[in-house]
């Protein structure tokens, strides 16, 4: 998990909000382990995660915050031909990392 993490920060560390590289395959790990939790808004990282997946919804012109953390990634992954090259869509993943009870304990 801690190589995943670190793949998600170069990706998040990007230049003028552009991605540092296109990582789909990760996207695509986290959402085959995501659960189906509903979404912790209590989580200290909830404000982060709201913020970022705001600007993914901006990005794309339509809703992707779902109730649960799996739906979310699904959403993400669905529209990834638009997200993949911006640094927002890393936070989110990275925040989903840190949130979801299930990838967190891998």
């Amino acid at each position: 998990m801690e190589n995943i993490k670190n793949s998600l920060d170069f990706c998040a560390a990007g230049l003028h909000y552009k991605s540092a590289a296109n990582r789909k395959d990760l996207a695509e790990l986290l959402l085959q382990t995501a659960s189906e939790n509903t979404i912790n808004t209590r989580h200290p990282r909830y404000p982060h995660f709201r913020q970022c997946i705001r600007q993914c919804e901006i990005i794309v012109k339509q809703p992707l915050a779902a109730e649960n953390y799996h739906d979310t990634l699904k959403n993400i992954v669905d529209t990834w031909d638009i997200l993949g090259d911006w640094t927002w869509t890393y936070r989110v993943l990275l925040d989903v990392c840190e949130m979801d009870k299930k990838i967190c304990g891998l």
